[in-house]
């Protein structure tokens, strides 16, 4: 295979995207991750014949641009200059234009935290779970910002609708969205019961504009949005 590529390689003229074409189009390449009923689960389940597609934590990089896109803040314009890191939670440049270097300021915040590159070692990315990664999904400023611009767009959506309705079709689009699936029923009612405060109905509670600006950060931090299946 790696004698083909390479042959495939000096054929395109050194293109290297060309060859990242062939790779990202292929039949292995795009074999989804699921194991259902295959017959290879009992003889290969550690998938070493890549038999199906291994599931695996979205990058540092793909996150970000991916939490941006959801509120159509991503800037997709190509070239210009390297930005510094400290910005990277206040402008929205997609997430390859900020400066990777071995020096203290060569990794951002998020990058840190979601393993991003390592200047130093351009082998393999390393990748953790660690709770501080869920802290920066549920507190940075970045991700406050978003949720509550993913809340306006879908609560002008659905302005001629009864409460209970906007509500219903508020969680349905929130998943369809965030996680690219429908709500089970238990999810949504579970949803449901949150947004509409159903359990506490003091005074001091969190506002319904809260609570969904809340409900959007949980749904960033689940497992389906951060896994590429």
């Amino acid at each position: 295979l790696l004698d083909w590529l390479a042959n495939e390689l000096i054929k395109s003229n050194w293109s290297m995207k060309r060859i990242h074409y062939l790779i990202v189009t292929s039949e292995a390449y795009q074999r989804e991750t699921s194991q259902g009923n295959h017959p290879a689960t009992e003889k290969d389940p550690e998938n070493r014949l890549y038999w199906r597609m291994n599931t695996g934590r979205m990058e540092a990089e793909v996150l970000r641009d991916s939490i941006l896109n959801l509120a159509g803040k991503l800037e997709r314009q190509m070239g210009g200059q390297e930005l510094e890191n400290n910005t990277v939670f206040t402008t929205f440049r997609r997430s390859l234009y900020y400066s990777c270097q071995p020096e203290d300021d060569g990794k951002s915040p998020l990058s840190m935290l979601f393993d991003g590159p390592d200047p130093t070692d351009c082998y393999r990315r390393t990748r953790t779970v660690i709770p501080q990664q869920a802290l920066a999904l549920t507190n940075s400023s970045l991700v406050h910002e978003i949720a509550t611009l993913i809340r306006s767009t879908l609560t002008q959506q659905s302005n001629n609708s009864t409460l209970e309705e906007s509500d219903i079709t508020t969680v349905h689009s929130l998943f369809k969205l965030i996680l690219s699936r429908q709500p089970s029923p238990a999810e949504a009612e579970l949803c449901l019961s949150y947004i509409q405060n159903k359990d506490n109905q003091t005074n001091s509670e969190p506002t319904r504009e809260k609570r969904l600006d809340s409900l959007i950060r949980i749904l960033l931090n689940h497992n389906d949005f951060i896994t590429i299946r």
